[in-house]
């Protein structure tokens, strides 16, 4: 007779699992027996050596396996090819620990989502306080090398006071998951007005806007030189900047930044990636990467963090319209001292912060129209 299919309950509350091959001989039986205890919290008491549930652990333990060797290969060529293989020491993580802090990535501990990935709030039983989760949305090669990127260059940066520190990685996975410091007051959006989802937040005083644009600033400098390489963060926006509990800037996401070789001051690429909205003109249309793509996007930013508003770039052709912008005059329909967030004296301030902001586009339009 075939194996009846399904659950049966038999003794101390215990649970039966019987199950056929359908592609067995007939009368051929692939039995497999779990058995659970339901009364001590479901506890796994015994598992058949000769099991078909078995063979299926053992063909998952060897995918990790396969995606921890791939992936710490690809981790190792490129810390030796950014940092001569040094780098800040960070945590591995297993796939099972980080299940169990987001809850199997449970949609209620989603945190803060971006096209390429999603940020989940975990807490894991080594740390007392929670834990910044990173996932890579999509299982392809540019997730991989994104991923990989991100790691790499995040070890390099974690003692800057103005990066979100890197704790370690899961390397079992396919696309390797990234863990974080978690930033307690959320993304940067949230407390400058800019989010439109966000009702009734507070938002940052005139000061703390302040500090918040010098520690983005302390850290675009310490990327251009810093380092024994100068790295192009290349997708700065305030979606990538979080901020802690003291509202101390932290910049994240190098998943698609890169380094200039050494003699060189610029790097050119073929393909185009990033934030249109704080992407510099010369690198949208010539592909060419200098350290001013990051002045262009701080520019960007730091409008936002005085005005409260999102800057729309305008839509104009690299050639005569570049240079027609770059004339025009930096106090030119200026309404920063009219903010909200300042008070009068404070104006002849947030004033400079206007000529400064526009100061880092002008220039960039410049360079892109050369």
């Amino acid at each position: 007779m075939p194996a009846k299919r399904g659950l049966e309950t038999s003794w101390d509350g215990a649970l039966y699992f019987k199950s056929r091959t359908p592609s067995s001989p007939q009368g051929a039986q692939n039995i497999f027996v779990v058995i659970f205890n339901l009364q001590n919290d479901g506890k796994l008491m015994k598992l058949f050596p000769n099991s078909g549930m078995l063979r299926l652990r053992r063909k998952e333990a060897a995918k990790k396996d396969e995606s921890r060797i791939l992936n710490g290969n690809s981790l190792l060529e490129k810390m030796i090819s950014e940092c001569d293989g040094r780098s800040n020491p960070y945590s591995i993580f297993s796939a099972k620990e980080l299940e169990k802090a987001t809850n199997m990535y449970d949609p209620h501990q989603v945190y803060h989502r971006d096209l390429p990935f999603t940020l989940y709030k975990g807490c894991h039983e080594d740390y007392d306080r929670p834990i910044l989760i990173k996932r890579y949305t999509c299982n392809n090669k540019d997730s991989l090398e994104m991923a990989i990127n991100d790691v790499v260059l995040s070890t390099q940066l974690n003692k800057h006071n103005n990066v979100l520190r890197l704790l370690g990685c899961c390397l079992e996975t396919r696309i390797p998951i990234l863990v974080f410091e978690f930033p307690h007051c959320g993304n940067l959006r949230k407390h400058i007005g800019t989010d439109n989802t966000i009702q009734d937040h507070p938002l940052l005083s005139w000061k703390s806007r302040l500090e918040v644009a010098k520690g983005i600033a302390d850290e675009i400098a310490y990327l251009h030189s810093g380092l024994s390489k100068p790295i192009v963060h290349k997708n700065l926006g305030p979606k990538c900047i979080f901020l802690d509990n003291n509202f101390v800037a932290k910049v994240t996401d190098f998943s698609l930044s890169l380094s200039i070789p050494l003699g060189k001051d610029h790097v050119e690429v073929d393909r185009i990636s990033g934030h249109y909205r704080y992407m510099a003109y010369e690198y949208d249309f010539y592909g060419r990467v200098t350290e001013k793509v990051d002045v262009f996007a701080f520019g960007n930013v730091l409008l936002e963090i005085l005005l409260g508003e999102t800057f729309v770039q305008i839509s104009i052709n690299p050639d005569e319209e570049l240079r027609q912008l770059s004339r025009t005059d930096t106090n030119e329909n200026s309404n920063l001292s009219d903010s909200p967030h300042c008070t009068s004296t404070e104006a002849e301030v947030f004033a400079f912060e206007d000529v400064l902001a526009r100061a880092c586009l002008r220039a960039e339009v410049l360079a892109g129209a050369d």
